[in-house]
């Protein structure tokens, strides 16, 4: 079981120190002027990041936030917003998704563009630029207003409804038109400054309507809409009247052209500032160093096997770790995403999520002929025998991408450490080693460096398994290699052996088949590394019974919204099926609204071998004739649960067949190995009336029994069985709770079964009940024997039948 869970450990949320987590850079691009793109990969975590590093300084390079479908409401990809963006002269070369978003893809944050501010915000931080690109995070408030010859008034809001005495500005970002009603005035405006935030505006009254509402916008322009006070302000400017306007969000920096919001300031000053949450997810986050020259943008993935996310505390450390003394965490979740050059480069926990805005990085760098190729990635680590995709990329001197011909490239691998195709797929080799890979285009190289990685561990999923002579049997195993990854080997490339070769044996796909019953130890070897587990063959025949239903030792009842007082388990004589008694169930419970009524019948009963169906004869009281559900909850080796189940209405007894491949995992990725354990009986019970009435009745339950299957799956197969009564040594022996007595009846016949110790003592009555001929079993459990636990010591069980008696020693170990 600690070797099933290994895989399980990475997913807690304190892991160690960022100091002692390996970071692995495994591609690092200059994607524009200033602009470096790179895919960073913490394997023991484990976490893929990707990150672009961008020199707010470069004279080429400037920042941008940008709008879905350029509308203060809207839906849209981070790739599409980046790829309508691009132009002549105005390439957009990053970009990552911005912020959290309400209903219709309004931001939760405020947003400028180029000056334009299109939404404010309370209380909610934010990531802004200047007009030289100087960046800004913090938590802002909006203040602003206009004045004329008359004076100034506060403008409340932007793009927001109007209300009682308030000033409102809208720009085209809002719609076509305000959408006001009648009762107030509006005056549009040409700006005859550029748009600014933190500064004073000039602009230019072009036209003022007055009791007419919902004023038409124009792409540049502006409409001041007032009400009430607000409009008694207006209705004193005249068109042609040149009027001033400040909007600010502060505290940010003067002339802001570019912002966009965030939920948490996590780092301030090179100190965690975040949540206490701990979920992890994926993230969105940017960051900006000690002078302001740096921005850093990154995308963590998240909700898949190569990387589970990231918390708030995470981010802090991380970005602390590239150098930023200030971040902000921007939408995650399935919103994450990070584009350079139109392309999505992280790997999306779903399809590319519409989102409601982004932040983008833009060249206006001439472009230029090829100068220079990249390999991507340039720095890996690959498993032996795997094989990794080389890229070639070609860029301008501005770092312009520019079109290579895979068919003009040439590839080297130096030293002799794998082999690398034309198209530049490299296959690693079955041993350790580093070195390079060269490619030369046009007169132009790059030089991409691996290192090829071996396993550390192997380890058997399961310490035990069993089974017969009929299934074939698997032996997962978990491969971890030097980076704490597993690493996916197929069974047949493992060399297998059977320590006693009477028991089974492997075929050529690595499957094992059981030849005798007993136990052996399988080894599993690879590059030197071994493990051992072992395996159980047990070959059933025909029908055995479980439990008889007779003796109510170690079942106990319990449920869910039923009436514990007036519910109880007996044993009766009338009805039955087989022996001389039978489990009678008395219920009663009240129909809830909160949900089904459950009662269950708990125990715990090894099964011998590999069954392939779990019976059990069932029946309700007369009359009612009301449905209920039966279920049976199985575990395996490792205590995994699973169940499966039938509706029953019979007011007779009915036998119910449960198959075994009708049996599905109770918790997500569970998988089933032999041997199983029987722990549960649960009814879900069939109700009449309505909600608030007393529901009550009787269930009888008898003769709980597993079938085998034919061996080798012969129809009509007569094994050699024994023609006499014979008993078998019980298994396990020496055991520490549970054992199973295995034995033959040559015909139907009153069996006892009793243990003693050794001076002779009865310790128990296991079984007292006429029982079919074939092979049966019947299990002891020496934890709970009346009430107490038996001593460690030997013990002697005996099986009589028609004055023959036979005896076995058995181990029981505390």
């Amino acid at each position: 079981m600690i070797k099933k869970l290994f895989l399980l450990t990475t997913l807690i949320c304190n892991y160690p120190l960022f100091s002692q987590t390996q970071f692995y850079t495994t591609s690092t691009t200059t994607v524009g002027p200033g602009v470096i793109h790179k895919k960073v990969h913490a394997p023991t975590v484990p976490w893929i990041i990707n990150v672009l590093e961008i020199d707010l300084q470069n004279p080429y390079l400037k920042m941008e936030s940008v709008k879905a479908n350029n509308r203060l409401s809207g839906y849209e990809t981070t790739s599409s917003m980046a790829t309508r963006s691009n132009s002549a002269g105005h390439r957009v070369v990053g970009a990552v998704n911005a912020d959290f978003y309400a209903s219709g893809g309004i931001p939760i944050g405020s947003q400028v563009i180029n000056g334009a501010m299109l939404k404010t915000s309370v209380d909610w931080s934010s990531i802004g630029f200047d007009e030289n690109n100087k960046p800004t995070i913090g938590t802002i408030a909006f203040s602003g207003w206009a004045s004329g010859d008359s004076g100034s008034f506060d403008v409340a809001n932007v793009n927001a409804t109007r209300y009682t005495n308030q000033l409102i500005i809208y720009n085209s970002y809002f719609g076509g038109n305000t959408g006001t009603n009648e009762y107030g005035t509006e005056v549009s405006l040409a700006p005859i400054d550029s748009w600014i935030v933190n500064d004073t505006l000039r602009l230019l009254v072009t036209a003022i309507e007055t009791g007419v509402g919902s004023m038409s916008i124009s792409t540049g322009d502006a409409i001041l809409s007032g009400h009430g006070s607000a409009a008694a302000f207006l209705n004193n400017w005249q068109t042609g009247d040149t009027v001033q306007l400040y909007l600010g969000l502060n505290p940010t920096l003067p002339r802001l052209t570019q912002l966009v919001g965030g939920n948490y300031k996590f780092l301030e000053n090179g100190v965690y500032t975040g949540s206490t949450n701990t979920d992890l997810h994926p993230r969105t986050f940017a960051g900006i160093n000690a002078d302001s020259t740096k921005l850093l943008l990154a995308v963590v993935d998240g909700r898949q096997p190569g990387s589970i996310g990231m918390n708030y505390q995470h981010l802090a450390d991380y970005m602390i770790s590239l150098g930023a003394v200030h971040a902000v965490n921007l939408d995650g979740g399935g919103s994450s995403t990070l584009v350079v050059h139109n392309v999505v480069e992280n790997s999306l926990y779903t399809d590319e999520r519409t989102v409601a805005n982004a932040l983008m990085v833009v060249s206006n760098a001439p472009e230029d002929s090829l100068i220079a190729i990249q390999l991507q990635p340039d720095n890996f680590r690959q498993f032996l025998g795997s094989t990794q995709s080389i890229e070639v990329s070609g860029w301008d001197q501005y770092f312009n991408p520019r079109s290579v011909n895979m068919a003009n490239v040439s590839f080297s691998v130096s030293p002799d450490g794998g082999v690398i195709d034309n198209a530049g797929n490299f296959t690693a080799p079955y041993y350790s080693s580093s070195g390079h890979i060269v490619a030369s285009y046009l007169g132009l190289t790059d030089t991409a460096w691996f290192y090829i990685k071996t396993l550390q561990s192997i380890s058997f999923v399961t310490e035990h398994q069993n089974t017969d002579n009929i299934i074939g049997l698997h032996f997962p195993i978990i491969s971890i290699d030097e980076d704490n990854l597993p690493q996916p080997i197929a069974l047949n490339e493992f060399t297998w052996e059977v320590l006693n070769p009477a028991i089974g044996y492997f075929d050529s796909a690595a499957v094992f088949h059981g030849t005798l019953e007993g136990t052996t130890q399988i080894v599993a070897s690879y590059l030197g590394l071994t493990d051992t587990t072992s395996v159980t063959v047990e070959i059933g025949y025909g029908s055995t019974v479980v439990n008889s239903m007779e003796v109510l030792v170690n079942w106990s009842v319990d449920g869910v919204l039923y009436d514990q007082s007036a519910t109880s388990l007996s044993v009766t004589d009338q009805p039955l099926t087989e022996g001389t008694g039978a489990f009678q169930l008395d219920y009663q419970f009240i129909r809830s609204g909160a949900g089904r009524s459950w009662i269950h019948l708990n125990n715990d009963f090894p099964i011998y071998g590999l069954p392939d169906t779990i019976k059990l004869d069932f029946m309700s009281n007369s009359g009612l004739n009301r449905d209920h559900m039966l279920v049976v909850v199985i575990a395996d080796n490792d205590n995994e649960l699973f169940q499966t189940s039938e509706v029953t209405a019979d007011t007779n007894f009915t036998t119910y067949n449960f198959a075994m491949n009708e049996f599905g995992a109770v918790e997500t990725n569970a998988t089933l190995h032999f041997p199983i354990r029987i722990t549960a009986l649960k009814i879900r019970m069939g109700y009449y009336g309505a909600i608030g009435d007393t529901n009550s009745g009787v269930i009888y339950l008898d003769n709980l029994r597993v079938h085998y299957p034919n061996p080798l799956g012969v129809s009509g197969y007569s094994p050699e069985l024994p023609t006499e009564f014979q008993i078998f040594q019980n298994y396990p022996n020496p055991f520490n709770s549970r054992t199973s007595i295995k034995y033959y009846l040559p015909q139907k016949t009153r069996v006892n079964v009793t243990i003693f110790d050794l001076l002779g003592r009865q310790v128990v009555i296991l079984l007292n009940n006429v029982q079919n001929p074939g092979m049966q079993s019947v299990v002891w459990d020496g934890r709970n024997v009346a009430g107490a636990t038996v001593a460690t010591g030997l013990y002697i069980y005996t099986i009589e039948l028609n004055q023959n008696t036979k005896s076995g020693k058995m181990l029981y170990l505390k």
